[in-house]
């Protein structure tokens, strides 16, 4: 199989990623059949809302389509990752930073920006920002292609986030993964 082949297959691209293990070992992302349900909801293009289980790998096989999305992607196209802790939200970047550190020499292409926050790619501007809902106001100022909200269940002021995900979005796709917190709660 070619790596045009692979490229265009988000299912066949993510399980070549590398991830570290509970042991703290880098190892190839096996996809489980939840995780290869979430990337092929995902690549239908449609908004998707992910109700999860703890540790079934689904915010790990939201970080590998959109690090899929942002490698492959044409032009600048915007990637983000939010959660209601900015910590939480850097955690996923490095995951994805790991995805692209962890490809073979010859695909890494050159980084125009890469810190802590954004990664951005030196010949298409496309971009990969971790971004947090602490601050009031959410995604204001800016426009995202893709949004992956993790945990927004315990997001604070959920109905601003939401309103300015969409916003920022602009007819661009949201996924929304989380686990539930309680009854009443912003993912209920």
């Amino acid at each position: 199989m070619n790596i045009k082949d692979i490229a265009s297959d988000p299912v066949l691209f993510c399980s070549r990623l590398t991830i570290v293990d509970k042991r703290g070992r880098p190892v190839k992302l096996r996809l489980r059949s939840e995780q290869i349900e979430i990337i092929e909801a995902l690549a239908a293009g449609d908004d998707t809302l992910i109700l999860k289980a703890r540790q079934i790998g689904s915010t790990t096989a939201v970080a590998a389509y959109f690090f899929w999305r942002w490698f492959t992607a044409p032009d600048p196209q915007t990637y983000v990752s939010l959660s209601h802790k900015l910590a939480s939200a850097k955690h996923i970047l490095d995951i994805q930073r790991r995805f692209y550190t962890s490809l073979p020499r010859a695909l890494q292409r050159p980084l125009s920006t890469d810190n802590t926050t954004t990664m951005t790619l030196a010949d298409t501007g496309a971009t990969l920002m971790a971004a947090s809902a602490e601050g009031k106001g959410g995604l204001r100022s800016f426009t995202a292609t893709g949004l992956h909200i993790s945990e927004f269940a315990f997001t604070p002021n959920a109905d601003e986030l939401k309103a300015t995900a969409i916003s920022a979005l602009n007819g661009g796709q949201l996924c929304i993964e989380s686990t539930a917190n309680h009854l009443g709660d912003p993912l209920h």
